[in-house]
């Protein structure tokens, strides 16, 4: 029971702040076979998200996702608003809407005699950021490299995942800048883009019957810009991005 309220307390703490990037959720399928398929739907600490992946030869496998923040629906960030219920609204989308798609192809069972599964894969994906007055705008390119080390058993898999990301962002806020002569301040609509580095690693368990799993994850993100103006490190802009995160959902392998 302790540690069921150990990782509620993590889950607060990491929870309840808003910002302009949410790495999507990675791809985990520890294929072994060709014509394998699985899809997962679930749910991370503040966006909702649907994986496909398909290995299509005897070493090569395709992955996607698409991912949703609660934004999209609701007034909930994630779900460390949920401490403010009496100021929660659903079905109308709030302040900082994320979505993305990504797709990437690879190959899986590297080293086929080891005792564990080894599989890499190249992923490009896009994404954007909305603000209700649509002042405020980003969206995003990524590719990265991913690899994921895992072991298969009938009812249960268990592995962790790495990745290294260059994300490259596209974004325009309204700003007003001093006029000095005309005693007012002047509203611009300042565009900037700028290039960052994500690496990031999770842990993942599957457990449940042959087919049908539930799964939980938990991982990182880190965002190194590349240069100084990006805003996402820029508080006046709601800037940040999410470091922490913990997932649950469904696997299903067909």
């Amino acid at each position: 029971m302790k540690s069921y309220y150990f990782y509620i307390l993590i889950i607060f703490i990491i929870s309840g702040c808003s910002s302009m990037y949410i790495p999507s959720p990675k791809n985990t399928p520890l294929f072994e076979e060709k014509g394998e398929v699985q899809i997962e739907v679930g749910a991370s600490t503040n966006s909702i998200f649907l994986t496909g992946n398909y290995a299509f030869s005897e070493k090569y496998a395709f992955i996607s996702n698409g991912c949703l923040s609660f934004r999209n629906f609701s007034s909930i960030y994630d779900i460390g608003d949920i401490r403010s219920y009496n100021e929660l609204t659903i079905f109308t989308s709030g302040y900082g809407a994320h979505r993305s798609f990504e797709a990437g192809l690879g190959r899986y069972n590297i080293f086929p005699t080891l005792p564990h599964r080894i599989e890499t894969f190249l992923v490009l994906g896009y994404g954007s950021c909305d603000y209700d007055n649509k002042d405020y705008y980003s969206e995003y390119l990524q590719g990265y490299f991913q690899m994921n080390i895992g072991k298969r058993f009938k009812h249960f898999e268990i592995g962790w995942s790495v990745h290294l990301a260059y994300s490259h962002f596209y974004c325009k806020y309204a700003d007003y800048v001093p006029q000095p002569d005309l005693m007012l301040n002047k509203r611009e609509i300042i565009y900037k883009n700028f290039g960052t580095i994500n690496p990031g690693a999770l842990l993942f368990l599957k457990f449940g019957g042959s087919n049908l799993k539930s799964f939980f994850r938990s991982g990182f993100n880190l965002t190194y810009p590349l240069t100084s103006n990006a805003l996402i490190n820029n508080s006046n802009f709601d800037g940040g991005y999410t470091r922490f995160h913990l997932s649950i959902g469904l696997s299903y392998r067909f």
